[in-house]
């Protein structure tokens, strides 16, 4: 293989993994579809390139190798692109009563985090509500926030708590219950190295609700999302206010 084709495909190789780091970024649009996703995929995609193909202009004198490296390098863009939009949402059925984590991911001091949810109750616990919930956490302390999504019968109901021990809640507040409609719920936290953290709901219908809470205790290390009591699929990305 020549310089030139070797020096083409670490470029490529360099994309790829932009592209990678890309897909853990939000590029499921508010319409939530995955047509949307491949959509994104195809424009970070095609963008790339492009900036590739200008960057090299100037260094490739043979016009039929630059233009034969020009499309293998798009070749490399869109099979990735198609790799992305196949991006699978997390499973998970649990039993009334019982708690499972789906999703957990270090977070930097501040950022934002929307999970797009389908979940159906598995069956009744007195004393435990079925649920979704989305935890900070820090092994620097116990303290810990909660966004919690609670489907109860016919209404979706929405809750933001912080704990300062396991079961020992500071504060817990309903701050949004609506009826629950066919399509996805969407839970969102947005967080601050001040210790500011935004949270909102909303469900397919754009019926949404959001406030804002101070936890000064709260570090900010670790993202978990758990599901109990509920069965169906949820796909988390990063998000912006």
């Amino acid at each position: 293989m020549s310089l030139a084709a070797n020096g083409t495909c670490q470029r490529c190789y360099a994309v790829w993994s932009y592209l990678q780091e890309q897909a853990s970024i939000k590029v499921a649009s508010q319409d939530r579809q995955r047509g949307s996703l491949l959509a994104a995929s195809r424009s970070i995609s095609q963008t790339c390139c492009r900036r590739w193909f200008l960057s090299q202009s100037q260094s490739l004198v043979n016009g039929e190798w630059y233009l034969l490296m020009y499309r293998l390098f798009c070749v490399c863009c869109v099979l990735f692109s198609l790799k992305l939009s196949a991006q699978e949402p997390d499973r998970f059925n649990v039993p009334a009563g019982m708690v499972s984590l789906v999703v957990e991911t270090p977070i930097e001091k501040t950022g934002g985090v929307s999970c797009d949810v389908d979940a159906t109750p598995t069956g009744k616990e007195q004393s435990w509500s079925s649920s979704i919930l989305m935890v900070f956490s820090s092994t620097e302390n116990q303290e810990v926030t909660q966004v919690a999504y609670l489907p109860e019968g016919d209404m979706a109901i929405f809750i933001i708590s912080t704990l300062n021990e396991p079961k020992s809640y500071k504060y817990r507040s309903e701050f949004l219950r609506l009826r629950r409609v066919e399509g996805l719920i969407t839970l969102s936290a947005f967080w601050r190295d001040d210790s500011v953290i935004v949270y909102r709901g909303r469900d397919s219908s754009n019926q949404h609700g959001t406030g804002y809470i101070l936890n000064p205790q709260q570090t900010f290390e670790t993202l978990s999302v758990y599901a109990s009591g509920v069965k169906g699929e949820m796909l988390c990305y990063e998000d912006e206010v």
